[in-house]
């Protein structure tokens, strides 16, 4: 990994002072944030209280996480180069990466993470009363996706089915073991794989991908969104990526019964009218299904409980069927 302006690689902490920075305290003085399975964040105290660095690293160490670790702090150097004036204070500036732990320092951001918003405002109690607050979200989350992708633009491809299916029967296989039923996936495939062969030779436009782009992996401050966690970053994709990604993920919440179906839909149309970017809706129906499968392959369950599976086969079939609530939304932009 190379020295880029405005970033420092460093072999060990001690080193920060010498480089230019303000001397970091020990490990033993940042306070943790979260865990995850596999990574710790915390917060670096500074020497002035608006000081907002964020240290992310391991939960432990090896020639995997540091592959990992590495990519990701890459990803935000390409981010910054290309996408740090225009989107300046809305991604975690990569500051230093700490060889010696497998450790990036990052200048930080602020706000209250979607997902935990949605819970609260988007609810069957309280989403009718949000609807306003709801829309202005997703209006300026689909504008910096829209703005970040027109900065890291990087050509077109065509789709290609069998490309696709490979993708498809991957994330299938993981469905399968946590318990989806065999039947729905086969009825869910066969309607995908049929409606991917319409589509071969469609234009799909190109441009770096977040690789996560969901509700827990974006903060919003008041209506602002800003957005972390870049460790599926990706140099070249379709845009179907991203914007399906957050799609799935609101259609998986639309699962449960605690979420306002209206406040939802409010999310997603209005997520849509702010990325105002014309897509084929067919070819981003097979992208959100795809992403449904994936999303749910994330989560950190050996085996769904029977009930969930069978709401979530119930909204996959809908989706792949063409007959979901979301049809409605997915229309040129």
């Amino acid at each position: 990994m190379q020295e880029r302006p405005g970033t420092i690689l460093l072999s060990h902490r001690k080193e920060v002072h010498s480089a230019g920075m303000q001397p970091l305290p020990p490990r033993s003085a940042w306070h943790l944030l979260r865990r995850s399975r596999n990574a710790e964040v915390f917060r670096v105290p500074g020497k002035h209280p608006h000081e907002f660095l964020i240290a992310k690293g391991p939960l432990s160490r090896t020639p995997k996480s540091r592959s990992v670790f590495q990519k990701e702090f890459e990803g935000l150097l390409h981010v910054q180069e290309r996408a740090g004036e225009v989107l300046a204070g809305t991604f975690p500036r990569p500051v230093a990466y700490l060889q010696d732990l497998d450790t990036m320092i990052l200048a930080g951001v602020r706000g209250q993470r979607l997902n935990a918003r949605l819970h609260w405002t988007a609810n069957v109690a309280t989403g009718w009363a949000n609807i306003a607050r709801i829309q202005k979200i997703g209006q300026a989350l689909g504008v910096w996706l829209r703005t970040f992708q027109d900065v890291m633009a990087e050509g077109t491809r065509f789709f290609v089915p069998r490309n696709y299916v490979a993708q498809l029967e991957h994330v299938l296989s993981r469905s399968r073991e946590l318990g989806i039923s065999a039947a729905a996936l086969q009825q869910v495939r066969n309607l995908l794989v049929a409606e991917s062969e319409v589509l071969e030779g469609a234009a799909m436009p190109l441009a770096a991908a977040h690789g996560d782009f969901v509700a827990h992996n974006i903060l919003v401050e008041g209506v602002k969104p800003k957005v972390v966690d870049f460790s599926g970053y990706d140099t070249r994709q379709p845009v179907y990526r991203d914007v399906s990604a957050f799609i799935a993920d609101a259609v998986l919440r639309s699962r449960k019964r605690v979420y306002s179906l209206r406040a939802l839909q409010a999310l997603v149309t209005s997520f849509l009218q702010g990325y105002a970017t014309n897509l084929n809706p067919r070819v981003l129906r097979l992208f959100v299904a795809r992403e449904m499968l994936q999303g749910v392959n994330d989560w950190p369950f050996e085996h769904l409980r029977p009930h969930d599976a069978k709401r979530i086969e119930k909204v996959l079939t809908a989706v792949a069927e063409g007959s979901s609530w979301l049809e409605g939304t997915l229309v040129p932009g």
